[in-house]
């Protein structure tokens, strides 16, 4: 059965990761946007991309605030139930990117928002709930925006 767009939400990793880290000062205001988002859409969604990134945030000793970084397998013992609780959607055709890319002028590390945008497009999901709403304006004739 296919989900229409108003019935799946991209959670992006400005917000998963604070969902998930109990010690962040973010975390009660994402978890509780998560869990809005699930009691709204019946699914949602994170891409590849969001997994690698999470891993990155959250092995890396200079992201986190934290005296010592999660191991990798910490990190990987983190991951596991994200993964089984969220649709993980495929990256976005080259073609998408490549198009967004040139019609909103993206350059440098935008591309990994753009990226995200694109992902989103090419799995009919519109509704994008983040921490970085102002990374991702330029999209909103595109997609829905959910700032947290």
């Amino acid at each position: 059965m296919t989900m229409t767009v108003d019935e799946r939400a991209f959670i992006d990793t400005s917000v998963l990761l604070h969902a998930t880290l109990i010690d962040s000062p973010w975390h009660a205001a994402c978890e509780d946007a998560v869990r809005r988002e699930h009691t709204s859409a019946s699914e949602l969604c994170i891409s590849s991309q969001i997994i690698r990134e999470m891993l990155i945030r959250i092995t890396h000793p200079l992201t986190l605030n934290r005296p010592v970084p999660y191991t990798s397998a910490e990190a990987v013992e983190m991951m596991q139930p994200i993964v089984a609780a969220f649709t993980i959607i495929e990256p976005a055709s080259i073609s998408i990117l490549l198009g967004l890319v040139k019609r909103f002028d993206v350059i440098g590390k935008q591309v990994h928002d753009c990226f995200i945008v694109a992902t989103m497009l090419d799995a009919n999901v519109r509704r994008l709930v983040t921490r970085n709403a102002p990374d991702f304006r330029r999209f909103e004739s595109l997609i829905e925006i959910v700032a947290i």
